[in-house]
């Protein structure tokens, strides 16, 4: 099993710890640390309805994050972890309009 611990929690697919900005709305916050843990750092609240959260954990879990929660949360960092993600949208979006 490849399973890391990360902060006491399990994030599968692999070894590369990596760290994230996310934006989300504050009503996600719970599922983001149900990820996470408590390694989550608030660094930025917006408006009344999103948050920027500091996230680490297994690059590949979150890049699984963002895609189950889909339009709910946007990665803003690092680069190539956004780009990652818009490769795996696009390619989902191929899939379905076939």
């Amino acid at each position: 099993m490849r399973d890391i611990i990360l902060g006491s929690r399990f994030l599968q697919y692999d070894w590369k710890k990596a760290a994230a900005i996310i934006r989300l709305s504050k009503e996600r916050i719970g599922d983001v640390i149900d990820w996470f843990g408590k390694d989550v750092a608030i660094l930025h609240e917006g408006d009344n309805e999103y948050i920027h959260v500091r996230v680490t954990g297994s690059d590949n879990g979150i890049r699984m994050c963002a895609l189950q929660y889909g339009r709910l949360v946007e990665v803003i960092s690092p680069a190539e972890l956004r780009k990652a993600i818009r490769q795996d949208v696009a390619a989902i979006a191929e899939k379905y309009n076939q």
